[in-house]
């Protein structure tokens, strides 16, 4: 590299040249160290960052081949038996890793949504592991404190799609208090439990 930039440096056009030839030369000089810079130092690093993702792309892939896999066979069982889908479903339930958690906090919105539960806040914290409780050491659990409020019967919905969802959750405490501003409904804080993988 050092080396075409001092022949480039130190190159000479000869005198009996023309103008317009001289600045063609030049062009074509700086297309070449222009398309080497890109294949020798740009397209090197996109190839870097591409083997890096590689891995993770085939862990996708494998992951919802799995998921597809499953609910595939829950189909099969659940037109066969409603009572073995409960079992099986409760086979499938799965912990999520630790960047994930977001995404959880959106399905346990959209799921209160659609059970006509309103959500005023909700907030996931690390719990503490207790004296004499062993917890494995790839796993972390989370305390999710949600504040909602609507009525008994949406709430009780609301709170069976989500212990039997997908994602391993139970409730940990539940507290209601009737609503002094609407009668019809209650608010409620709920404490939701889940193990995640580091």
């Amino acid at each position: 590299m050092k080396k075409l930039l001092d022949k480039i440096i130190n190159f000479k056009i000869p005198q009996d040249f023309e103008f317009d030839n001289k600045k063609k030369i030049l062009a074509v000089i700086l297309c070449i160290i222009v398309l080497y810079l890109d294949f020798g130092v740009i397209m090197k690093a996109q190839l870097g960052g591409l083997k890096k993702i590689a891995p993770k792309i085939k862990k996708v892939k494998l992951d919802l081949s799995t998921l597809n896999k499953d609910l595939l066979r829950m189909q099969n069982i659940k037109n066969a038996d409603p009572a073995a889908a409960r079992k099986e479903a409760q086979k499938v339930m799965r912990l999520i890793p630790e960047g994930q958690i977001s995404f959880l906090l959106q399905g346990i919105s959209e799921n209160a949504n659609k059970n006509f539960v309103a959500i005023t806040r909700i907030k996931p914290a690390k719990e503490l592991p207790a004296k004499g409780v062993v917890v494995p050491q790839n796993l972390t659990a989370y305390l999710i404190s949600v504040d909602l409020s609507g009525d008994y019967h949406n709430l009780g919905k609301f709170i069976n799609v989500l212990e039997n969802g997908e994602v391993f959750l139970t409730v940990q405490n539940l507290r209601i208090q009737p609503d002094r501003q609407d009668l019809l409904k209650q608010k409620i804080n709920l404490v939701l439990k889940t193990y995640v993988t580091k």
